[in-house]
């Protein structure tokens, strides 16, 4: 402990310390004792201070605050006059109504003291020290008085105290904290304390004033590592407080690469917009679970671990980034028991203690932000406070390119949770999609981010350029989305990295002007890039180069600027390595690529030094600890895949690998199908792409469909062979009755978004297949509604892995008086297999339709003795309006109510 927090709460005591006069009355002497605040305007002392006995109590009593000299009078109270022989000597008094001459706060309680503790207390004895004096004991245990029931008192030894010292406040050096009341003494260097939890126990005003932490923010705020650890307090440390400000300043970096207006995007949370996400719940149908939409940050809230799953760019680092926002600003409140910590995945993989693996990747992160105090690992060794845990929040998963090392960080982590100390930890994996070590993770939540709708992108565009000061940003942001429905991008920049491109893009050409396509989209934002780093500006990165080797020489000039010439090569160079899986330190690898140019008056580390500037001024990578990181990961994949098909022998050896060999590599087309499409985009005029992808379609129909529906997006051009194969196996895929529903759901998904009316035709078949249990035909009938309702609204279409089944999807479908619509309806209606709810719903959207048939199959609903007497007079009661309202097309047709057989129904209708 040093001495400058000392002296802070030995102010703070005597602060709240006074010096009591009990005035003289006819049965009892003058006296003069100590007492302090535990509350506001509530002082505790010993109780014979006060009086011998509660009825000799004086009404009032005069206090002097230490370090004001001020004096106040403080009323007494019988009732809160606690003194017996087993040792109990306590009694509150309270500044008067109204009165605010003392403090508005009061002393720390804390219960905590062990054996040797040294104590330190302050008091106003009645001598020539009277104003006050402080003293030091040592705490040697307790002790018992000779009495039945008797209390444990705390002894103390140290130096003598005397007359006056009575009720002075005792401090335990280790907590800070005041630990009891100072109450005997038998003047030789023996004293005995009052424990504080007698005080909190006999007062509910105490009580309730010492519970709140908050109030004590001051005292708390002074107190150093080691004294808050002791005292058991729910209150962030020094040392956690310090992490918990830098984290903050670090989250508010944008995680995406910005070109505009200067070298920095803005702050993240200015430009964030609240994204969803989908969950899995339980249904009836435990092969076929049923997935609603959840704003994305209830993720952070649950009580389990989980798994954040999202596309490339679908901002998943975004998400983690502003929930850390979140529950730091609560954590600081006080409003919060989980301690967010960010953490890369690759700083997992080294054997050593979670715990430092963890330090290390948070001080790597934090260096950003000017943080040069490292923080140890035993900070995240334990829980961050009593009561909390730390919210390790794990990002790119994805980017660990070894399954077995991806397992591995897997296998760490539960290892973790199972061990001592488990409990101190809950942990967010952020991945992409087809991570299939996940499903190996037991008690594993699952959530899936969705990308932006309409509206997000609205708001999201607005609020980029609002912060790139255009004129007009909600009517630029109209003129943004217009754009994207013209360019055919509105699909890719439901994405935020690329709308966060394209917004950039968009405010930075005159011209309104999109690249086409997402491989276009990245290219243009990369030259955006290169023309913002190596400007010609006197500190641009050609003048810092010259200034370094202008004093070797002419030669040494000319290797500078060769090596700056090659500079977007090695970055793609660097890109292609991390990409196949290479660990070496980039400023190792690139200057063993460019030793070449390194003349002989150049000494290695200087040139290593021209490597690092060319790799931190590039703008597309970062400093991370010892090494450099892409600012994103599919920046990596785009410039990667540039470098790979620029070299016909790797592109050749990479194609073969993806198209040619017998089997279909999950890998490339699950977790890497964002590298894998940049691939294919850049290998567009290849002749022989056609036939692979045709060849991968009919191998694996969910990898090529779910490719090709992707490329589409991304705006590659297909082939029209390519396209007729993937409609026909996708079409076969949905209705092979032995694959497993869950494929047969992805095909019709990927279908839909191929050929509309080849995918309504699946989900037909689907919704009226009395094979396929309920939760499936229902979600056939939902997705059919949305693929319906998008004729109405671009931004209708919801995320048909989550389709509403309710009464408006059927009148939907109803709506539109299609032949395949209506029939799937009659069949509904008059599917006995199904519950009753479900047929009267199809019927009443065929009578909504006006349908012809839609009477009589009401009444053959209100008859059915099989159906909940609930949806039979539901039943009636439709028919019922419809007699009402005169809306019947075909008098004559309808099939009447047998009353005779159902009276009690017959008779709702009179």
């Amino acid at each position: 402990m040093t001495l400058p927090t000392q002296q802070v709460w030995e102010r703070l005591v005597t602060s709240y310390t006074v010096a009591l006069c009990v005035p003289a009355t006819a049965s009892q002497k003058a006296r003069l004792g100590t007492g302090f605040f535990v509350a506001p305007g509530i002082v505790a002392t010993c109780a014979h201070v006060l009086a011998d006995t509660a009825d000799t109590l004086p009404p009032t009593i005069q206090a002097q605050i230490g370090p004001t000299g001020r004096v106040i009078s403080l009323r007494t109270d019988r009732e809160e006059y606690y003194r017996d022989p087993t040792g109990l000597d306590l009694a509150f008094v309270r500044t008067e109504e109204g009165c605010s001459a003392g403090p508005t706060d009061a002393v720390l309680l804390s219960d905590v003291l062990a054996v040797q503790d040294p104590v330190w207390s302050y008091g106003h004895p009645a001598n020539n020290f009277r104003d006050g004096q402080s003293v030091t004991f040592k705490y040697q245990g307790y002790s018992k008085r000779s009495r039945p029931g008797s209390s444990l008192l705390p002894r103390v030894w140290g130096p003598p105290v005397g007359g006056g010292f009575s009720g002075s406040p005792v401090v335990n050096i280790r907590t800070g904290a005041v630990c009891g009341m100072l109450c005997t003494s038998d003047g030789k260097g023996s004293a005995h304390l009052l424990r504080a939890h007698e005080m909190t126990n006999r007062c509910e005003a105490v009580r309730a004033w010492q519970e709140r932490l908050e109030g004590h923010r001051h005292w708390l705020d002074q107190l150093d590592d080691d004294e808050i650890k002791a005292g058991g307090w729910a209150f962030p440390s020094p040392q956690l407080r310090a992490y918990l400000a830098a984290s903050r300043k670090s989250n508010q970096m944008h995680p995406y690469p910005g070109v505009l207006p200067g070298n920095r995007p803005p702050p993240l949370s200015t430009v964030y917009v609240q994204q969803f996400a989908t969950v899995d719940e339980a249904s009836e149908d435990d092969d076929a679970p049923d997935r609603r939409h959840v704003p994305a940050d209830v993720v952070f809230d649950g009580p389990s671990d989980a798994a954040l799953i999202g596309a490339a760019g679908a901002g998943k680092s975004s998400l983690l980034r502003i929930a850390s926002i979140n529950l730091l600003d609560r954590v600081s409140r006080g409003a919060a028991s989980a301690v967010p910590v960010q953490v890369l995945a690759a700083d997992l993989v080294p054997s050593r203690p979670v715990s430092e693996s963890i330090a290390a990747s948070v001080n790597s992160a934090l260096s950003d932000v000017g943080v040069r105090r490292r923080l140890p690992a035993e900070l995240f060794a334990d829980a961050p406070m009593p009561g909390a845990l730390w919210l390790v929040l794990i990002d790119g998963l994805d980017e660990v390119m070894s399954p077995e090392l991806r397992a591995k960080v897997l296998e760490r982590l539960h290892g973790l949770r199972q061990g001592e100390g488990g409990e101190h930890y809950r942990f967010i994996l952020a991945s992409r999609p087809g991570d299939h070590l996940l499903a190996n993770v037991p008690a594993l939540a699952i959530y899936g981010l969705l990308p932006f709708d309409g509206d997000q992108m609205l708001a999201f565009a607005k609020g980029w350029f609002t912060q790139l000061r255009l004129r007009g940003p909600a009517n630029e942001a109209q003129s943004f989305i217009d754009l994207l429905d013209r360019s055919s991008l509105r699909e890719l920049a439901r994405t935020p990295l690329v709308c966060t491109m394209l917004c950039q893009i968009f405010a930075s050409d005159p011209r309104r002007h999109f690249p086409a396509g997402r491989a276009n989209i990245y290219a243009t934002f990369m030259r955006m890039f290169s023309d913002r780093q190596y400007n010609d500006s006197e500190g641009g990165i050609r003048q810092q180069i010259a200034a370094i080797t202008r004093r070797y020489g002419d030669v040494a000039e000319r290797a500078g600027e060769a090596l700056l010439a090659r500079a977007p090569g090695i970055i793609a160079g660097l890109a292609s390595a991390r990409q196949m899986g290479s660990t070496e330190a980039a400023v190792c690898l690139v200057t063993a690529w460019t030793a070449d140019l390194r003349p002989q008056q150049i000494p290695e580390q200087v040139w290593q030094s021209l490597v690092r500037e060319i790799l931190r001024r590039s703008g597309v990578l970062v400093a991370r600890a010892d090494d450099f990181v892409f600012l994103h990961q599919t920046i990596q994949e785009y410039l990667a895949a540039q470098h790979i098909t620029s070299q016909s022998s790797l592109s050749d050896a990479l194609f073969e690998r993806l198209f040619l060999r017998g089997e279909v590599d999950d890998e490339w087309f699950d977790r890497r199908q964002s590298f894998t499409r940049f691939l294919i985009a850049a290998w567009r005029r290849r002749s022989d792409l056609t036939p692979a992808l045709c060849d991968l379609v009919s191998r694996n129909t969910l990898h090529g469909g779910d490719l090709v529906v992707t490329l589409l997006a991304d705006g590659v051009e297909l082939a029209p062979s390519v396209m007729e194969t993937t409609v026909s196996k996708l079409a076969n895929s949905v209705g092979r009755r032995r694959s497993p529903m869950a494929d047969r759901r992805r095909s019709a998904e990927l279908l839909v978004q191929l050929d509309e009316s080849a995918g309504s035709v699946a989900l037909i078949g689907l919704a009226q297949d009395r094979r396929l249990s309920y939760a499936d035909r229902r979600w056939a009938i939902g997705a059919l509604a949305l693929v319906k309702a998008d004729h109405v609204s671009k931004d209708a279409r919801l995320e048909l892995s989550t389709p509403p089944y309710n009464r408006q999807a059927l009148q939907t479908i109803a709506k539109l008086n299609e032949h395949g619509t209506d029939m799937l309806l009659l069949r509904l209606a008059e599917d006995v297999g199904l519950d009753g709810v479900d047929r009267r719903w199809a019927a009443e959207a065929l009578l909504e339709s006006r349908h012809p048939r839609a009477r009589s199959l009401l009444s053959r609903i209100a008859n059915d003795k099989t159906l909940l007497s609930f949806d039979r007079e539901l039943a009636l009661d439709s028919i019922a309006r419809l007699n009402r309202t005169g809306a019947d097309t075909t008098p004559g047709q309808a099939v009447p109510v047998d009353a005779s057989k159902n009276a009690p129904l017959a008779r709702s209708l009179v």
